[in-house]
């Protein structure tokens, strides 16, 4: 996910000597995620019992697999510190879980974030922090990812598909422009 590769950058970025940031993905993206370079390790979904539990952790859901989240609380247990839902790519797989060890997970919608900074630094100070991430995430992504502009219904459809059936690279980002 374009948004997990966002997040990761700016917490190695900001808490890079204060945390370690692990990633976990599908067998198939483990070395892209590697190549980019924002992870201190990646393993697959199915290797999440070969991370280390003894230690405090908290889980950011870009996936909303509730297979993998019950994995996730199974293993960590009550070091598991925070679960966070941000989206559903695995739109198929998704489900909510009763009787979870650790945290109840919580559902993050960013509008509600940009509202709550927006009231606490002011819309100046949002932009001005706003603008020097995007910019700093932007040098980095250009050099891990290839963006596409794309046009069209049809294109749009077509690469739809493609990605809920998880046939879409990676390393490819997508611009639709509806009208040619």
């Amino acid at each position: 996910s374009k948004t997990a590769f966002g997040m990761a950058f700016l917490l190695k970025k900001n808490h890079g000597a204060k945390c370690k940031v692990l990633g976990l993905t599908s067998p198939g993206n483990i070395e892209f995620v590697k190549a980019l370079g924002c992870y201190d390790q990646v393993v697959s979904y199915d290797d999440v019992a070969k991370l280390d539990a003894s230690r405090k952790s908290f889980y950011v859901d870009f996936s909303g697999n509730s297979g993998q989240r019950k994995s996730v609380h199974d293993h960590f247990g009550e070091q598991l510190t925070y679960d966070c839902i941000v989206g559903s790519s695995h739109w198929d797989q998704s489900g909510w879980l009763e009787d979870l060890a650790g945290p109840k997970p919580t559902i993050f919608f960013a509008p509600d974030q940009a509202s709550k900074r927006l009231k606490e630094w002011g819309g100046a100070e949002f932009q001005a922090r706003y603008a020097k991430a995007w910019s700093a995430f932007l040098d980095v992504a250009k050099t891990g990812l290839t963006i596409n502009n794309l046009c069209g219904v049809e294109t749009l459809r077509d690469s739809w598909l493609q990605i809920v059936e998880g046939k879409a690279r990676p390393d490819q980002g997508m611009v639709f422009t509806l009208h040619k």
